[in-house]
């Protein structure tokens, strides 16, 4: 016998004497159809739901098809990697794919089904820095209030930009989510979304305890609500966002047609979003010196990257500028 024929012999004995786990057997199919089900409708909203199920139909199950859980190795992700990028998978949606492979894997090793997850050291391709969202002018924003005032939902514009909140957070909102502490301010209550998906329904947050948070607003834009309420909506509705008839939410779809309507009437370019409103948002906040702690807490982020990644760069300059000035005055003993 051989040198390589012994050290296989050996490790197939030492294979047959080493710990078992459950994905010996299981198929990676089967584990992650009940894992999606499992965490359909407790901690995963149905958006993202639709995002992995999705992620998981098209393209790990045709490639991972009768494959065991523990068969799969990291050369496996590879190969799966570079079969995705061959058939015209972006790089970016590449990572996504990946990540819900690893996520539920992650859930596997937890669960000791696994012991290990391949797509740990898998070779991801690397993807160029994506330039941030483009932040809304203030005269865009006076433009879209002049095209919204004549409009029963005009409210939307200033609470978006003074807020910060995501556009299902704003669909979602009811009036008796809007609060006054003992020391006069006041203050809105974000707890749930309506889904951006075909269901159309309103969901609860349960990815981080930062989505659910009270938002503080001034003492103005509580001053549009109430007329808002009073000259505009009429009695009788508990959202605030509400259809014309119908005490009922809007849909995404719905809404993103009204505000297409009124970025056309204003004359601004397709670049603009609803979601330019909350890069606007962290913009203004960190041009006025607000901490970045501050800043989270108001809009529900968990980590202060993201402060960095909707805060416009251009607008930013005067802040790089006061920087450069500052240190400039400091260095004058040595280099003036």
């Amino acid at each position: 016998m051989t040198d390589k024929e012994m050290l296989q012999a050996m490790k197939e004995v030492l294979a047959d004497h080493g710990p078992h786990y459950e994905g010996d057997e299981r198929l990676l199919t089967d584990y992650m159809e009940h894992w999606l089900e499992s965490k359909h409708g407790i901690d995963i909203s149905q958006k993202t739901y639709e995002n992995y199920e999705g992620r998981y139909r098209n393209y790990i199950k045709p490639f991972f098809q009768g494959k065991a859980m523990t068969a799969v190795k990291v050369d496996d992700v590879d190969d799966f990697i570079k079969y995705l990028l061959t058939t015209g998978v972006t790089k970016g949606t590449v990572h996504d794919i990946v990540r819900v492979l690893s996520i539920a894997y992650n859930d596997a090793m937890k669960r000791e089904v696994v012991p290990k997850n391949p797509c740990k050291y898998a070779r991801l391709p690397k993807i160029k820095k994506k330039s941030t969202r483009p932040a809304i002018s203030e005269g865009e924003v006076k433009a879209l209030y002049e095209a919204a005032k004549g409009h029963r939902h005009w409210i939307a514009i200033p609470l978006l930009l003074m807020t910060g909140m995501r556009k299902g957070e704003l669909l979602a909102l009811q009036w008796s989510d809007l609060w006054q502490d003992a020391n006069g301010h006041w203050y809105i209550h974000i707890d749930k979304e309506v889904s951006s998906t075909k269901a159309n329904v309103i969901e609860y947050h349960t990815k981080t305890e930062e989505s659910c948070r009270d938002v503080a607003i001034p003492d103005g834009l509580y001053s549009l609500l109430m007329d808002y309420k009073e000259d505009t909506q009429g009695a009788g509705f508990t959202f605030i966002i509400a259809q014309r008839k119908v005490d009922k939410w809007v849909s995404s779809r719905n809404f993103d047609k009204e505000f297409a309507s009124w970025r056309k009437k204003a004359g601004i370019n397709g670049k603009i979003t609803i979601h330019s409103f909350r890069h606007a948002f962290a913009t203004m906040a960190v041009m006025l010196n607000i901490p970045t702690e501050a800043i989270k807490k108001q809009a529900g982020w968990t980590s202060g990257r993201m402060v960095e990644y909707y805060t416009d760069s251009v607008q930013s300059m005067p802040l790089k500028a006061q920087c450069a000035k500052a240190i400039g005055e400091q260095m004058t003993h040595i280099f003036g």
